[in-house]
């Protein structure tokens, strides 16, 4: 989560953002700045306990009935890991709570990718009529010259008539509608923030 966060905060993607709090210095030399502190703490924590787990794996090469060896190389690591584990879920709570989510930026960015993440949906439209592969190689060429000449996909598509003819003016609409494009996704988050819930709750 930190990752993702830490890179969707770039200002050139900007959809997500940690919580600012004013009197928050991100630089010392660049006052503008508001650098994803937290999600870089978290990928600093992570990256230190996935390196302590691979030494805990040298820890499962023991003799007989568990040599000094093993046992004592846990304890080196483990209150460690532990510490930086509950750190981490710490500053991620603290995080997730103060997240800000630019939606706008999102509809930004989708409408400058010209459409073409659409091209899988026009593609299995077609395939019925054409075939998987056929219909998988017309939107591959279609969306390659459409990308050279800066021409939105939907544009591309619209202006092949025999295309227009099989899937209809109303159907590529439907292609491109970007309400149509997260299918389940609503519902999917719904049902694992219910039963995350409940399970809190017992």
């Amino acid at each position: 989560i930190g990752h993702e966060i830490y890179n969707l905060q770039r200002p050139e993607i900007g959809e997500l953002s940690e919580g600012f709090v004013s009197g928050t210095v991100g630089s010392i030399t660049m006052p503008q700045k508001r650098n994803p502190e937290i999600s870089e703490h978290l990928g600093t924590l992570a990256r230190t306990v996935r390196h302590q787990s691979a030494h805990m794996a040298e820890n499962l090469v023991h003799d007989h009935e568990r040599d000094g060896r093993s046992w004592k190389g846990e304890w080196l690591l483990l209150p460690g890991a532990c510490l930086a584990t509950g750190k981490a879920l710490s500053l991620l709570l603290a995080l997730l709570e103060n997240l800000e989510v630019n939606t706008g930026r999102m509809l930004e960015n989708l409408l400058a990718s010209g459409g073409f993440m659409h091209a899988e949906r026009v593609m299995l439209a077609l395939a019925p009529r054409l075939g998987k592969q056929s219909a998988h190689t017309r939107v591959y060429r279609l969306a390659m010259a459409a990308a050279e000449r800066g021409q939105p996909l939907k544009d591309a598509v619209q202006a092949e008539s025999d295309l227009v003819a099989i899937l209809g003016a109303e159907g590529i609409e439907r292609l491109f509608d970007l309400e149509q494009s997260t299918g389940c996704c609503g519902a999917m988050v719904d049902r694992v923030l219910a039963e995350t819930m409940a399970h809190a709750a017992r």
